[in-house]
């Protein structure tokens, strides 16, 4: 297809789905995220934006810059650098174009999208084309990963946390009224989220663009506890309750969770909520 003078590079997919994914609204697919070996050993003189066509996608799609150097054209009139930590939105028929720059590479996350719910957002606002600021961290990855399980749960698990990350970036867009808190009450969601991680400092300051010394002043501020041993209590809750509500065993639940040790799993569970696993089950 041609366009003012110029080639259209056009893309289109349509998801073969079970009814249940069919029937939530939001299609997930073609979601990539390279091993570490392959983010070290990427060529640069691969996926140069002097060589990307110019390219419609009949389909959304996020792109998460994890090497290199890119630059990106939007037809809404956006040219600029990307770098790692930056994300590529575009909507489904927008034309786009990005890619490596100065010889660098463009190491990428990416996951395309589509379906009613999608379309909604779309049309609420909450979903829009352009480039934001999401970090270092591999938000895209724990998606891939569920997806790859090929199960109809999983799929839906997958559509659910890409939707929080969607109105995430959406958020994170909005003038704030308390600043700092706000972030800071963002950056628990966060947590909560992905319990099986063990956050370092750098990683939590980076999400809320706090020092890590402002950081742990104002977990402590807010929640009496420094971020460690924060999320480690908040685990050890989660695993109460999830010792109530199914039937998994203590140390399957500490294995999901980021307990390898299930010595040093017990210790803590019993010091933080006054008995062990087994009593906590029973008495519940």
């Amino acid at each position: 297809m041609r366009h003012d003078n110029f080639s259209i590079a056009e893309f289109s997919y349509i998801p073969e789905l079970p009814k249940r994914i069919h029937d939530y609204g939001l299609w997930l697919f073609n979601s990539h995220c390279p091993t570490p070996q392959l983010i070290r050993n990427t060529s640069p003189l691969r996926n140069t934006f002097e060589h990307c066509p110019i390219r419609r996608f009949h389909y959304n799609s996020i792109s998460h810059l994890l090497a290199g150097k890119g630059r990106v054209w939007l037809e809404n009139g956006m040219q600029r650098i990307v770098n790692p930590g930056d994300c590529i939105i575009t909507l489904d028929g927008m034309l786009n174009r990005y890619g490596a720059i100065e010889g660098e590479p463009y190491v990428e996350d990416n996951l395309c999208f589509k379906g009613p719910v999608a379309d909604m957002m779309r049309k609420s606002g909450l979903l829009q084309s352009g480039v934001f600021h999401l970090g270092q961290i591999r938000r895209l990855k724990p998606i891939h990963e569920l997806l790859l399980l090929l199960t109809v749960d999983s799929h839906l698990a997958a559509a659910m946390k890409l939707q929080h990350l969607l109105g995430e970036i959406y958020f994170s867009r909005q003038p704030r009224k308390t600043g700092k808190t706000d972030a800071f009450d963002m950056l628990l969601e966060t947590i909560r989220e992905y319990p099986e991680k063990w956050w370092t400092i750098p990683e939590l300051a980076e999400i809320c663009g706090l020092s890590p010394t402002h950081l742990r002043r104002l977990f402590i501020e807010k929640t009496g506890y420094p971020p460690k041993r924060y999320i480690d209590r908040l685990k050890l809750q989660m695993i109460g309750e999830r010792l109530r509500t199914t039937s998994k065993s203590a140390a399957q639940l500490a294995q999901e969770f980021g307990y390898l040790d299930p010595f040093h799993f017990y210790r803590r569970f019993k010091a933080v909520m006054g008995m062990s696993p087994k009593q906590y089950r029973s008495q519940s």
